[in-house]
């Protein structure tokens, strides 16, 4: 009688409806290779399916399905492709011992354990029964890539990328048809392997805005066939086994026509060793890219984010746009470690970039907070924009009981800044006075035409994305449209170092370029200024394109490489603001369902991030708590002391507001 091995079972004790074992690989198999097909690697990925838990063909294994103690099915996996497939069996064995953990590094220390470890361990006697339900390939030559493209001195890297979107294959693949046999899959707005738009920004500060305007062009079809990813619910470890079952909060898969997400979530999901995270890789592939405002990459990490949109050009069929206000950002030669052999679209962008013809662009001088707050009461449609969040509310503090005044804030949730916006907007089109205090954050995208804006002392990059909301419609004249440039004289609001650096540049460049102090010639001046200034290192700060060269296959380290690739050094932590009743109302389901995925998206409008600090505080002071937390422990965690939230600010972070809730709760 021929034995039937089980890859998920159910409480039912006859066994009818569990999952066989060789349907379950063969399928995840099946899958793996259709998400690699963009990148001519089916093959090598439908066979890293198959292997990703042949350890289940052990009796260790099949006695613990029936309620024993579970044990490891991944490894005999890796052993096989390592032993039959030599270095292209290496590629697949670091997805399939890390498809339930995530990639670890190979031979060095880390939170988990080496693939080398594993493949050394003592292992369950294999079955013989796997080689009757899965037909693998022959010889390696069967599942070498058909079409990649090898780059002279990147050869390396190329292998840790083929590394990494094999296993986005395997882990999307499993989870798809575990969801399948689970019934608890999510709605998929476009099937698998067509292909999509991703539109990469630099902060969450506008995705909202950008994803209104995508979804306003997709008429009927409404919301379906785009999807927001930027904001994210970090699941924390919890004594919770129910909760921490449940990764689908954060496990998109990026299979909406229009995906709208943010640099730091794109290129961290590209170098992440995470699950939750890589499973969306594969999805990247076949896909046209834009960055919009691409100079806001860090240049820290440059020259990594620069090695890996080169290679998903050169053998994952993407097609890459840079958008910036200042078109030299980032291109090489003016930007060492930049982008090369750039085709500009912009019909003669010299002439696009004049400035005579939109807008005046001068020095105001140094201004006290009294001279600042009498200019924005002196003009009826005006913006500020200053260098952080405190000096943004003092001033907006001045001028609050003006006409038309208003403030835009990160520590706003998306509904609210839209709605902002739109008043914005209405004030501005109606002609009725608008008094606009922001922080950098209007910078990136919003679309607006103020036909006076004053901008606190900052980089020339930054001094022309004010001057994109000046005159923007071109319906002004010149002499009708004012960017003022200031310093502020009190030190609360003084300039980090490393933006006074900036500063000091952006002064320089646009006295020697006094009759157009933003044209094509004085940002290159600036930018060569400001990245001649340092040293090749500089680009690539955690030198991972030397570790990944030095290590090889054999040695990737794939977890290390993670830990250390941080756009944002200081964590994030998101906050659920329930100030709206829709917000609410989600609230409420996630206490009744057991598929948290839809909800967690559809919160997102109403996350703001903080950072880990500020959360601390708020924990400490009680007034932030869990919602839902018996079905998914801390993972989304809501204000309480809605008080603590503005209308005007958004949420308030002082001291003294923590210490009146304080007083309030206990």
């Amino acid at each position: 009688m021929t034995r039937i091995f089980h890859a998920h079972s159910t409480p039912n004790p006859d066994e009818r409806d569990w999952q066989t074992l060789s349907d379950h690989l063969n399928v995840v198999g099946r899958l793996a290779g259709q998400s690699a097909k963009h990148f001519g690697s089916s093959m090598l990925a439908e066979t890293a399916g198959k292997l990703r838990d042949p350890g289940k063909y052990t009796d260790a294994y099949q006695q613990p399905i029936r309620g024993g103690s579970r044990v490891d099915p991944a490894t005999w996996g890796a052993k096989i492709a390592c032993d039959q497939y030599g270095s292209l069996g290496r590629i697949m064995a670091y997805g399939i011992a890390g498809h339930h953990v995530g990639l670890a590094n190979d031979r060095e220390p880390g939170k988990r354990t080496s693939p080398d470890s594993r493949l050394t361990a003592d292992l369950p006697r294999l079955l013989d029964d796997y080689l009757n339900d899965l037909v693998l390939p022959a010889t390696a030559k069967e599942i070498e890539p058909i079409s990649l493209k090898s780059n002279a001195g990147c050869k390396k890297f190329q292998l840790s990328m083929l590394t990494r979107m094999i296993f986005s294959c395997v882990v999307d693949g499993d989870y798809l048809d575990t969801e399948r046999f689970l019934a608890f899959a999510l709605d998929h707005a476009i099937a698998h392997g067509l292909g999509r738009v991703i539109f990469v920004i630099p902060f969450t500060s506008v995705a909202e805005q950008n994803a209104a305007v995508f979804k306003k062009a997709f008429g009927d079809l409404g919301d379906a066939p785009v999807l927001e990813h930027h904001n994210t619910f970090v699941p924390t470890p919890s004594i919770n086994a129910e909760a921490a079952a449940k990764p689908r909060v954060v496990m998109h898969s990026w299979d909406a026509p229009m995906i709208v997400t943010t640099s730091m979530q794109f290129f961290e999901s590209l170098y992440t060793s995470k699950l939750s995270q890589r499973r969306k890789l594969h999805n990247i592939t076949g896909s046209g890219l834009i960055f919009d405002e691409a100079r806001a990459l860090p240049l820290s990490l440059l020259r990594p984010c620069v090695a890996v949109v080169d290679e998903l050009t050169l053998n994952y069929r993407t097609s890459v746009v840079l958008c910036n206000a200042t078109q030299s950002a980032l291109i090489a030669p003016v930007s060492p470690g930049g982008f090369e052999d750039v085709i500009e679209l912009a019909p003669d962008p010299e002439a696009q970039c004049e400035t005579p013809a939109r807008v005046t662009v001068s020095s105001a001088g140094t201004l006290d907070d009294d001279a600042l707050a009498q200019h924005m009461r002196d003009h009826e449609q005006v913006l500020r924009i200053v260098n952080n969040r405190p000096h943004a509310q003092a001033l907006y503090t001045s001028i609050a009981d003006e006409q038309g005044a208003r403030h835009l804030s990160t520590l706003m949730y998306p509904k609210h800044r839209t709605r902002v916006l739109n008043e914005v907007r209405s004030m501005l089109n109606d002609k009725e006075p608008c008094r606009l205090v922001s922080t950098s954050l209007i910078e990136a995208g919003v679309d607006i035409d103020l036909p006076y804006v004053m901008h606190a002392e900052a980089g020339i990059d930054s001094v022309a994305q004010a001057a994109v909301r000046c005159n923007r419609s071109g319906k002004r004249t010149r002499t009708d449209s004012i960017v003022e440039i200031f310093t502020t004289v009190n030190t609360d609001w003084a300039l980090p170092q490393a933006l006074e650096a900036l500063a000091a540049e952006a002064r320089a460049v646009m006295s020697a370029n006094d009759a157009d102090p933003l044209s094509i010639a004085a940002m290159n001046a600036y930018f060569k200024a400001v990245h001649g200034r340092k040293g090749p290192e500089e680009f690539d700060k955690q030198n991972l394109l030397r570790m990944i060269k030095l290590d090889g296959l054999a040695a990737f380290k794939f977890d290390l490489v993670y830990k250390k690739f941080r756009m944002i050094d200081s964590i994030q932590m998101p906050l659920i603001i329930p100030g709206h009743d829709a917000c609410q109302a989600l609230l409420h389901d996630l206490e009744h369902t057991e598929n948290c995925g839809g909800i967690a998206r559809k919160l997102q409008p109403f996350l703001i991030q903080i950072p880990h600090k500020s959360y601390d505080a708020l924990a400490a002071s009680s007034v932030i708590q869990p919602a839902a937390e018996p079905k998914y422990g801390p993972q989304f965690i809501q204000l309480i002391a809605i008080y603590l939230y503005s209308d005007r600010y958004g949420l308030q972070l002082g001291e003294s507001a923590l210490l009146d809730a304080a007083g309030l709760i206990y």
